[in-house]
């Protein structure tokens, strides 16, 4: 029984609550377009600053966004559920849609973003249906792996699937741990003894290494660090790159090694994540030493459209190389004027989406909703190719495997196309992990990719380009092939370079730098390992008499 102090019920008494919400005046957008079937989206393009909490006022998620490529992230979902929707065939008498969120790589976000996801109207309460259904069927995302283990471990419960459009790990997600995670796309990082064989074809043997200061910085040390110390290349350093936050204190062990001129090839695993930390130390590196230092930049997985946002923010025209390693695709894209992409990019989502803010409820958070509008104009084909660089066509094939799913789970249904008992064809809703077995085979609706095919253990796997990224006097910037990793078919991984095709920088006089840390010993002269010395750190002493060295 609830007990009462006496005169709480006192007629002159008027009681209010003290708690008075206060909305956020950052920009949280949500990009949606209505459908029977709803595709939604966890992007991650945005690097951001976040205001922590101080616990002396009202909590609040403010930031500063200070690099992002949001739109080009959305358009890959309307070009391709609009392509979807015109196809009758595919999803007869049932439309798709989208319903996106930005997470600004942060886990807090991510969060408010599901917690959204799952509620249903404007009420920041999951698990009420109130009557209305959200058409949700799958999750997209291309988060790094702590956050995409955040969202399985949401949407676990649920058993939703989640489908990811960006993989870079050579190591398979454990399959008993997230039963319900799906790669749409092979891992995009090439085989580690691929870029073993590329540092030997050039005799580099003497690198630096750089990874994001998170879990798959960390894997990518400790795994790659072993697989080069085997094959007889040296680490000359390693470094951690903070994420997350804006990089205002300069790593001082970070630019003392940057600023060696023994060290000029470093290894690196970066992300539109990590990549304004880079240039600004880079930047960092030429203020100190008063001129800048040249290094060759071998990116494990450099997205396209991130190499053109870091050469849009620092001039490093004829200072540095830049090799990375591309998929094998035909989708591959140049521009010619990435500026005016990025600006036509911009205005043409802009144009595309009604946003307004929804009026103050009693959620967590109030999201600006951007309703696609139903009458635009349709771009011609050419126009697309030019917007959707190799990156977003990750998420726009991703979706058409959703989409051939939803197709295979229809199908299966012997009733699909009737109705029951008088109900709508809303009755007979596929509901989300009634797509788990579609999705398992996943694999074989992708294999049709131009060079994407299985390998011995099952796995989506590819070819890769071998890219060196050119930048040009006027801003504009091209990845030109200078070779190639290819293991299909073979048991062996094969590396094949052109050396005349790479653009060698004025650093290093329009030649091959040299990266080791002793020199070749002279005929006539045997190496002398040091104590305490890298292996590749030798020395070099006369043959002892009557001997003679047979090879340098």
């Amino acid at each position: 029984m609830l007990m009462l102090p006496p005169g709480a019920f006192h007629l002159g008494i008027k009681r209010q609550c003290p708690w008075k919400k206060i909305k956020d005046r950052s920009a949280f957008f949500n990009y949606y377009r209505p459908g029977d079937y709803q595709i939604t989206g966890i992007i991650t393009t945005a690097n951001s600053i976040f205001r922590p909490y101080d616990f002396y006022s009202s909590p609040s998620s403010n930031i500063l966004v200070l690099e992002g490529t949001t739109f080009w992230n959305i358009l890959p979902f309307l070009f391709a559920v609009r392509e979807i929707n015109e196809k009758p065939t595919l999803l007869a008498n049932v439309t798709l849609g989208y319903n996106i969120y930005e997470n600004h790589f942060n886990a807090r976000i991510t969060s408010e973003a599901l917690v959204d996801l799952l509620s249903v109207g404007q009420q920041h309460v999951p698990n009420y249906l109130c009557g209305k259904q959200n058409g949700l069927s799958v999750v997209l995302e291309g988060a790094d792996s702590e956050i995409s283990n955040q969202i399985s471990t949401i949407l676990d419960i649920y058993k939703i699937p989640q489908v990811s459009y960006r993989v870079v790990s050579q190591i398979p997600k454990e399959t008993h741990q997230y039963p319900f995670f799906y790669r749409a796309v092979p891992n995009q990082e090439p085989p580690y003894l691929g870029i073993v064989k590329l540092l030997l074809h050039f005799r580099w043997t003497w690198i630096g290494l750089l990874a994001p200061d998170n879990e798959s910085g960390e894997r990518f040390m400790s795994t790659f660090s072993a697989v080069i110390t085997k094959n007889g290349i040296c680490i000359a350093f390693s470094n951690k790159m903070p994420i997350g936050v804006f990089y205002r204190r300069t790593d001082s062990d970070l630019v003392s090694n940057l600023s060696s001129t023994e060290v000029n090839v470093v290894v690196c695993q970066i992300d539109s994540q990590t990549v304004l930390t880079l240039g600004l130390t880079i930047q960092r590196v030429g203020v100190i030493k008063k001129s800048p230092v040249g290094k060759v930049w071998i990116a494990t997985a450099l997205q396209d459209l991130t190499v053109r946002i870091l050469f849009r923010m620092f001039d490093l025209q004829f200072t540095h190389v830049y090799l990375s390693f591309l998929i094998q695709t035909n989708k591959g894209t140049q521009y010619n004027d990435f500026e005016t992409i990025l600006i036509n990019n911009d205005q043409l989502s802009k144009a595309a989406f009604r946003c307004f803010s929804p009026r103050d409820t009693l959620s967590v958070k109030v999201w600006n909703r951007c309703i696609e509008r139903e009458k635009r104009e349709n771009l011609p084909q050419d126009v697309i190719e030019r917007i959707l660089s190799q990156d977003s066509y990750s998420i726009y094939n991703a979706i058409q495997v959703v989409t051939q799913s939803l197709h295979a789970a229809h199908l299966s249904r012997s009733n699909w196309r009737k109705t029951m008992g008088g109900h709508s064809l809303a009755a007979q809703r596929i509901q989300p992990w009634q797509l788990h077995p579609f999705l398992k085979n996943v694999q074989y609706y992708n294999i049709a990719m131009n060079g994407v095919y299985l390998d011995e253990n099952g796995e989506l796997a590819a070819d890769f380009h071998i890219v060196n990224w050119l930048m040009f006097p006027n801003k504009s910037t091209a990845g030109v092939e200078v070779g190639r990793i290819e293991r299909r078919d073979s048991p062996e991984i094969k590396v094949t370079v052109d050396e005349n095709a790479i653009g060698w920088s004025s650093w290093f006089n329009q030649t091959m730098p040299f990266s080791r840390c002793t020199k070749s010993c002279h005929p006539g002269h045997v190496k002398l390992v040091k104590e305490g010395e890298p292996a590749c750190c030798y020395g070099c002493a006369p043959c002892a008499g009557g001997t003679i060295s047979t090879q340098e």
